[in-house]
């Protein structure tokens, strides 16, 4: 496979699979006739360093598939602070995050309402519009400063750099995929020491009232030693993607971790205590049952993700066996 070969390769791994081939049959063919001219200007055949050279010019494959799509969209204020290329994972993490937020939200105050105490629409509102506009302002910020980065990006035009599978069976992660990793677990982090310090932001008004049970005092230091790890594998991953297996091993134990911190919960019942032990509330039963609930519910999902991610880890293993 020659020099151009191995790049068009490179770029349509990045290339959504309906648009692959519209797209490849243009890049190539202007890719070869600069190629055809430098070498008719010069009366001889290009060596691989003029090839690269060429090659180098046009970019990073990520890059040029990026130009391709911009359908993908972007995000600009004033000036483009997102292109077509970070665009889509961008939208992933932003979503990831405002979800986890948003669902943890939603069962604290269902739990609340349930319960008898009473919550206002606008409270309500501006707790959550609170937390989308910190979450937007900071992951825009991240993506931001990484789409400066690009193209900066140093690349092998010998080995260009795909999201082709490493491995028969299981694809191996993109450096991308492990900086969102990376930017959502470090979110999640301080997003969680933030609810630990400031309860009100959860709670809302019923902060007056309520607080948080000892029981998840207890579990915090196991939660972001799992955070921890998993920034970890994602930094790891970030310069060795080709180690699928360390990736399946860790998201399989702290699967397992996570759900061994999810039964310790269950044991307890008072997962939302008074605030002052002097106080009285009709509702405190109710709030427990609901937040009880969404435990369950979480049990039975982790269930579910544990046993995708172990089929995936032997999967990594049979496709590591099949490659030796």
């Amino acid at each position: 496979m020659d020099l151009l070969d191995r790049y068009i390769k490179a770029v349509k791994s990045y290339l959504p699979k309906a648009q692959q081939d519209d797209i490849i049959r243009e890049l190539a063919a202007n890719i070869q006739a600069q190629m055809d001219d430098r070498a008719t200007e010069l009366g001889r055949p290009l060596t691989d360093a003029e090839q690269e050279a060429i090659l180098q010019s046009h970019g990073h494959p990520m890059l040029v598939a990026g130009r391709y799509q911009t359908a993908w969209g972007t995000l600009v204020f004033g000036r483009q602070l997102i292109g077509a290329t970070l665009f889509p994972f961008y939208v992933k993490v932003l979503w990831f995050t405002l979800e986890l937020s948003l669902i943890t939200h939603v069962i604290v105050i269902v739990a609340l309402f349930f319960g008898g105490n009473p919550t206002t629409f606008g409270g309500v509102m501006t707790e959550i519009v609170f937390q989308i506009t910190i979450q937007f302002v900071v992951i825009t910020g991240i993506f931001a400063a990484m789409e400066q980065y690009l193209p900066t990006m140093t690349w092998n035009a010998q080995r260009p750099p795909t999201l082709t599978q490493a491995f028969p069976k299981v694809r191996q992660s993109t450096r991308l995929e492990s900086v969102a990793q990376i930017i959502v677990l470090a979110i999640l982090a301080v997003w969680l020491r933030f609810i630990f310090d400031r309860p009100e932001v959860l709670l809302g008004p019923a902060a007056a009232t309520y607080r948080l049970g000892p029981i998840w005092y207890d579990v915090a230091l196991p939660t972001v030693l799992i955070v921890v790890v998993s920034i970890m594998q994602g930094a790891i991953n970030l310069i060795r993607p080709d180690w699928v297996q360390l990736r399946q091993t860790v998201r399989v134990a702290t699967d397992i971790g996570s759900l061994g911190i999810m039964v310790y919960l269950l044991r307890a019942t008072g997962w939302i205590v008074l605030a002052h032990p002097t106080d009285t509330s009709t509702a405190l039963g109710p709030i427990n049952h609901y937040i009880a609930y969404g435990l369950w519910i979480a049990v039975l999902s982790t269930l579910v993700i544990i046993a995708v991610d172990s089929w995936r880890w032997l999967r990594s293993w049979q496709g590591s066996s099949a490659q030796s």
